[in-house]
Order: C-alpha cells, then structure tokens, then sequence
C-alpha cells in the first residue's frame, strides 16, 4: 500500500512538474503517466476490496469457533446427565408397580430431587448456551428442550410417595426426555462434524 502511494505522489510530481516548465512532453510521457495513476487506482480498490472480503471471512470464521465452542459446551452438559439404564432397556417394556426407591432411581441423573426443591440436571446451562445462539441454530434444539422442560416440570411436582402414583406417565415422561436428550446429542455431533471440516 506504501508503495502504491509513494508511486502516486511521484507521478503527481512529475505531471506538475512537466505543467510548471510548461513542457507538455512527449504523448509517451502522458500515456506512461495515466498507465501509472491507473494501475494505481486499480490496486488501491483491489487492496480494498480483499481487506473488506478478509475482514467478512474472518467475521464469519469467528462466528463459526463461537458457536462449535457453544456445541461442545452442550457436550458437556449433556456428560453431566446419567440416566439410570433401566430406563433405556426394562423400563421400556410393560410397566410394573415400582417401589419410591424404584422411582427415586428412575430419575436419578436426570432430576435432583430434596425435600426443599427439584431440579432438571445441567438444564438451565444448556439452555442459556442454546439460547443465546443465532435463530436458526437455536431453533435445531429449542423444540427438544421445551420438550424435556414441559415435560420434566411435571416429573418434578409428582410426590413419589403418592398411594396413587401414575408410574407409566412417569415412567413415559422420563424415557421421553432421555429420547430427547439424544436427538440433542444427535444434533450436536453432527453440526460439530459439519463445521470441523477443514480445507
């Protein structure tokens, strides 16, 4: 850029120079002159115009390490979760009377559970990263998550001592989050294999 510069200025120089002695010069002088303003010209909006596609490159190159940075925090949310296995295996089959142990264990790793309150493991964290993403990513695992919120808030007001509690629609409630967590996990892999592609 320096050099386009110092070029621009001599050239200017010289075609002051040549109108002050009042020599016209040659019609070589004048055609080297404008070859010399042009081909500076030119690369003044050539340098411009890559500065400007760099700078876009790089915006999108920083929205692009953000958002796999976003992923693989999810990643991490969803290793927090520890479903107990039955729920992928027995519990899926015809549901049996269970036991408050049974239930308790049920939803062990899934919920946290005292006597002061209930919580849905690593939830809130996993929402914040996700909803502070750009609509259309956000909108690959929101329906998931209002799935597994909706869902689980109704696990949470259940009283696991109930004479009367509903075991299949617990039992219903908990595998379909567990699903829903995988289809989040699903996404989440895929999305960082399609963004991981180097050239």
């Amino acid at each position: 850029m320096f050099t386009y510069l110092v070029t621009l200025i001599m050239t200017v120089s010289f075609i002051v120079s040549k109108a002050l002695s009042l020599d016209p010069g040659s019609l070589a002088d004048w055609v080297g002159s404008l070859g010399t303003i042009l081909t500076v010209v030119v690369a003044i909006y050539i340098a411009k115009k890559t500065t400007k596609d760099n700078m876009a490159q790089s915006r999108i190159d920083k929205s692009i390490d953000l958002y796999i940075e976003d992923l693989r925090a999810i990643v991490g949310c969803l290793s927090e979760l520890e479903h107990n296995s039955f729920l992928d295996t027995i519990y899926r089959g015809d549901v049996r009377d269970l036991t408050v142990t049974d239930r308790e264990d049920a939803e062990k790793g899934i919920i946290k559970r005292d006597q002061r309150y209930a919580e849905i493991i690593g939830y809130h964290k996993m929402s914040t990263i996700i909803y502070r993403m750009p609509e259309k990513k956000k909108n690959l695992f929101k329906p998931f998550m209002d799935d597994i919120s909706a869902d689980l808030n109704i696990v949470m007001r259940m009283d696991l001592t109930d004479k009367k509690f509903n075991d299949k629609r617990f039992l219903g409630l908990l595998i379909k989050s567990v699903d829903n967590y995988g289809e989040i996990r699903d996404k989440v892999s895929s999305e960082i294999a399609y963004y991981s592609v180097f050239d």
